[in-house]
C-alpha cells in the first residue's frame, strides 16, 4: 500500500485547490465545533468541487448519531472520521475510524483492525485533533505493522520524513502543521508537506 497522505481542515476553494496541486490523497472537513469547523453548504459546496480522485473525509470529535447522520444525509463524502463507537450502527458510510493515544494504544489498533478489517485506521494524540500535540510515537511504534495506520498529531513539514522512515505508516495526517494561523491554510507548506512525506518513501525503497 502506498502511503496516503490527508491534508485536514480545509475550509475553502482556495484550500481545496493547494491540496490538488500538492498532491494530496484526501482532504478533511471538520464538521464538529473548532476554529476549523466548516457548515453544511460550504461542506456540500467543497464535496461538490473536489475532483473525483480526491477523497473527501467528514471529521467529527465525539459526535451525537444525529449529527453524524444528518452530515451523511446531506453531504456526499467518501469517508466519515470519528471514534468507532461515534460511527457504530450508522448505515450508509465508510468510515475511518480514530484511536486516540492511551497507554493501550497498541492493543485497541490491533483489535479494531482485526475485527473490523478496515483498510485504515488513524492514530492521534489523546485529545482533540487539530491541536498540533503528538501521540507517544513510541507507543505507536509498538503497535507494530503500521500499514493501515493513518499518523496523525505534531506532524510538520520539518519532521514528516522522520516519522515516515521510522514508523513505515501506511498514511499520514496533518492540520495544524500546514497553517499560518489556526485555520488558514499555507499553499507552500501543503506542497512541503506532501513532498517530504513522499520523499520518505521513495528514499526508504531506493
Amino acid at each position: 500500500m502506498s502511503l496516503w497522505v490527508k491534508l485536514c481542515g480545509v475550509r475553502s476553494e482556495a484550500d481545496v485547490a493547494a491540496a490538488v496541486a500538492a498532491g494530496a490523497d484526501a482532504i478533511g472537513l471538520v464538521m464538529t465545533p473548532s476554529v476549523r469547523q466548516v457548515d453544511l453548504d460550504t461542506a456540500r459546496r467543497l464535496v461538490a468541487g473536489a475532483p473525483d480522485e480526491l477523497t473527501t473525509v467528514a471529521v467529527f470529535y465525539r459526535p451525537d448519531r444525529d449529527l453524524v447522520e444528518s452530515v451523511r444525509d446531506q453531504v456526499p463524502f467518501d469517508l466519515f472520521q470519528a471514534e468507532p463507537e461515534s460511527l457504530e450502527g450508522i448505515s450508509g458510510i465508510q468510515t475511518l475510524p480514530v484511536i486516540h493515544d492511551s497507554p493501550d494504544l497498541a492493543s485497541a489498533v490491533r483489535g479494531l483492525s482485526t475485527s473490523l478489517r478496515r483498510e485504515r485506521i488513524l492514530v492521534e494524540s489523546a485529545g482533540r485533533g487539530g491541536t498540533g500535540l503528538s501521540p507517544d510515537w513510541r507507543r505507536v511504534g509498538a503497535v507494530g505493522q503500521l500499514d493501515k495506520v493513518v499518523i496523525a498529531g505534531g506532524l510538520t513539514p520539518d519532521n514528516v520524513a522522520e516519522a515516515v522512515a521510522d514508523l513505515n505508516p501506511g498514511g499520514v495526517d496533518v492540520s495544524s502543521g500546514v497553517e499560518l494561523s489556526p485555520g488558514v491554510k499555507d499553499p507552500e507548506l501543503m506542497a512541503r508537506f506532501v513532498e517530504a512525506a513522499r520523499d520518505a518513501v521513495r528514499e526508504g525503497v531506493s
